[in-house]
């Protein structure tokens, strides 16, 4: 469908293979990054690593962290923070004992503060895998009924990556036709929702 939409003939020629798959793994990432902003318990998952002095190695790469508990302290929660803050108040980062700080180094590296050999849980929102030309629709996280969305993010990419402008009547229909599908989208996870985290939609009187 992205062929037939956004490149000359009636489906592309296969060379264009590898680079449509780079604007669809960017169209992918856009829904995935709007749906788990919204709606984080959508997409979370957990991990348990394994800190040893302080550090240790997330696997796999977080987009979000969300939550980080000491599970050999009661899972006391941590808070997020930086380096730099910690060596404001322990410049050698020299202070040992049970954990009450985390922050993220790097892409896989996660530290603690103060340092000990522990277990943290980490609830957080994993990267999206990239398609390819083995992938299935299975594949996409969101209910196949919406999947048209991924066709929009894409095409809407594109059109600005290639410089391309559609005007008029039909700019005017494409962006409904954008934020009606998102509309729908948001709907499915209101109705999803945790009770507590709904949102009110009207009110009666």
């Amino acid at each position: 469908m992205v062929k037939q939409l956004a490149l000359l003939g009636a489906t592309g020629a296969a060379t264009d293979d590898t680079k449509v798959y780079g604007y669809l793994n960017v169209g992918v990432l856009k829904v995935y990054e709007k749906v788990s902003a919204k709606y984080p318990w959508a997409t979370q998952t957990t991990q348990e690593v394994t800190i040893t002095a302080g550090e240790g190695e997330l696997d796999p790469e977080p987009l979000h962290i969300l939550r980080v508990q000491d599970a050999n302290n009661g899972y006391l929660k941590l808070d997020p923070t930086d380096v730099d803050a910690v060596e404001d108040e322990d410049p050698g980062l020299e202070a040992e004992g049970a954990p009450d700080k985390f922050w993220q180094e790097g892409k896989l590296t996660l530290k603690s503060h103060p340092a000990n050999d522990t277990v943290l849980k980490v609830r957080f929102t994993p990267l999206p895998d990239d398609l390819d030309e083995t992938s299935t629709e299975d594949d996409l996280f969101l209910p196949k009924v919406f999947h048209e969305i991924y066709l929009w993010e894409t095409l809407k990419f594109m059109a600005y990556d290639e410089r391309d402008k559609i005007v008029g009547a039909e700019l005017a229909f494409n962006e409904k036709e954008y934020n009606d599908l998102y509309d729908l989208i948001w709907r499915h996870y209101d109705a999803k929702a945790p009770q507590k985290s709904r949102q009110v939609k009207a009110y009666i009187g």
